[in-house]
């Protein structure tokens, strides 16, 4: 409803402590000085396969809390589903990227 009522469409769910939240059938990751954080590490495919293709272009897969507050200074944020890949087009009023995220996906293969 927050998400919705701010003229977003895709919420972004946070804890008790202001973090962000990510489901195994949905990982989020964000992008931030050529870094890639995830706030959970998931035996799922969709993120085996972020990992995997993380890895293939040579960046960084950092696991670690993200404060809500923080999404107004990254590069980049994406989600990850049994569907496709969503890159955010903004948080708030901060405008984002996709151009990680771009090659994060086209290196994207399933693993079965």
């Amino acid at each position: 409803a927050m998400a919705s009522k701010r003229g977003g469409n895709i919420p972004i769910y946070v804890n008790t402590e202001g973090n962000i939240v990510s489901q195994s059938w949905r990982p989020i990751f964000v992008v931030y000085n050529g870094r890639v954080y995830t706030p959970s590490a998931f035996s799922s495919v969709e993120y085996s396969v972020v990992k995997d293709a993380v890895e293939s272009i040579g960046l960084e897969l950092i696991v670690r809390d993200i404060p809500y507050e923080s999404l107004q200074r990254v590069d980049e944020v994406f989600f990850v589903d049994t569907m496709a890949v969503t890159s955010l087009f903004a948080v708030e009023k901060h405008r984002l990227l996709s151009v990680v995220t771009s090659r994060i996906t086209s290196r994207m293969e399933p693993t079965l």
